[in-house]
């Protein structure tokens, strides 16, 4: 499970992500949810691919308030041979998005 601090021009997000078996699920605190896939990539690096589902009349750190739910498509890579990191997400529309991760625990065994 992962810290993150996600930035753009329009302003920052903080939430938590879980890296487990290949998926990605999350949430921020303006209640974006995040689900994916991550893959092994070139080297240490891990692919990543996460749409994040962002709910209606909520500021998002693109600068974008919708009256509706909508949903955006990002793609990364990240090392996380260290506890704490950035990565970069590209996106269909806009400037990139820079992440600051940080480690905060493992993924409990199921019970």
């Amino acid at each position: 499970m992962y810290g993150l601090v996600i930035e753009s021009v329009a302003g920052q997000s903080a939430g938590s992500v879980v890296f487990q078996s290949g998926r990605i699920f999350g949430i921020d605190e303006g209640g974006a949810l995040y689900d994916g896939s991550y893959t092994p990539g070139e080297g240490d690096k891990v692919d990543i691919a996460v749409t994040v589902v962002l709910p209606a009349n909520v500021p998002s750190v693109l600068g974008i308030v919708s009256e509706e739910s909508w949903s955006v498509n990002l793609k990364g890579s990240a090392s996380f041979d260290t506890d704490e990191g950035l990565m970069q997400l590209d996106m269909p529309i806009g400037q990139p998005l820079t992440a600051v991760y940080r480690f905060l625990r493992p993924v409990p065994p199921a019970a």
